[in-house]
């Protein structure tokens, strides 16, 4: 890691009359980044998972609110009607977007993941505790949840006012499943930034000390 690594490619073709003749190309480098800007960009990239955890929460729980309300108010009309329609179609639409945004952060977990496992900079401990919260963010994705979202979908389409009702009631019970798994996740984000920047110190720590070594080896020679 830090280190440049030059190269250039050399061409040989097999000239029987006068003899083989090389051509050499320009002079490339490839710079690898260094442990610290690894772990900056890694320490970044929890930080936006952080924030995007969070407004995944804050949404879901605005979304199930207005979803209360709406669905106390159809309960008490025996006609859906147009302001209804629109109001449910909206809900509908906000938790489709609360469904990708998840979606994106279980894909950052995953390019996260991959990163530190690239790059060996942490523990095991800690690549597995980034493995378990990836099991998570992936279980909020629940299939039923989609499934739900669908129905209410397709019964706003068809103007169904039982259907709509029915399909509102059973996303409601997995909405509260999907705040509950969303707030988990925040919560082990967090633990997990506090034990990688623990383990960071500890490899740095380790690191100088291997440095002092070679330089003392170096100085007694």
């Amino acid at each position: 890691p830090g280190e440049v690594i030059r190269y250039h490619l050399e061409l040989t073709d097999n000239d029987a009359v006068t003899g083989p003749k090389t051509t050499i190309g320009p002079e490339g480098e490839i710079r690898l980044p260094s442990f610290d800007e690894m772990y900056a960009a890694l320490d970044e990239d929890r930080g936006d998972q952080l924030k995007e955890a969070r407004e995944a929460l804050e949404r879901q729980e605005n979304v199930a609110e207005d979803l209360k309300s709406a669905l106390q108010e159809m309960r008490r009309d025996k006609k859906l009607d147009w302001e209804q329609q629109e109001q449910v179609k909206e809900l509908a639409a906000r938790q489709e977007e609360v469904a990708r945004q998840v979606e994106d952060l279980a894909q950052a977990m995953e390019r996260s993941l991959e990163r530190m496992e690239q790059g060996s900079l942490f523990s095991p401990e800690i690549l597995e505790k980034v493995a378990q919260i990836n099991e998570l963010v992936r279980e909020i994705e629940d299939p039923a949840f989609r499934e739900q979202l669908r129905k209410l979908q397709e019964a706003i389409q068809n103007l169904d006012k039982k259907a709509i009702q029915k399909a509102m009631e059973n996303l409601q019970l997995t909405q509260e499943e999907l705040a509950r798994n969303l707030d988990r996740t925040i919560q082990m984000l967090q633990q997990l930034q506090r034990e990688e920047n623990l383990d960071r110190m500890i490899q740095q720590a380790e690191q100088m000390l291997e440095e002092q070594k070679r330089i003392n080896e170096q100085l007694a020679a």
